[in-house]
């Protein structure tokens, strides 16, 4: 578990050091900077990570998680898409696309 942890580290730095240095990013790193955009892209992450947890307690999970995505989703996506400026828009939009 704890080797998995270190690759996964280890590929997520990879990954920001490649993609601010090519031309043509697969993800601007440096859109997170911007608080804002930052914390409404964890919350998204959180959000969609926590549906992956199992069906042990099914019913209310999916009730309480169901109504927390709703209260905190549609805040969180507008404020990735308030943080960026209109030409940024679909970088904006890929970040925080959960339906993929």
């Amino acid at each position: 578990m704890l080797a998995a942890g270190a690759l996964a580290a280890v590929t997520l730095v990879a990954f920001v050091l490649w993609q601010r240095r090519v031309k043509d990013p697969l993800l601007d790193v440096r859109l997170f900077e911007n608080p804002r955009f930052t914390a409404a892209s964890s919350t998204i992450m959180v959000l969609f990570f926590a549906t992956s947890s199992g069906y042990g307690l099914l019913a209310v999970a999916l009730f309480f998680m169901g109504t927390g995505m709703g209260l905190a989703g549609a805040q969180a996506t507008e404020a990735i898409m308030g943080s960026l400026p209109p030409e940024r828009a679909n970088i904006g939009s890929a970040v925080q696309r959960h339906d993929a």
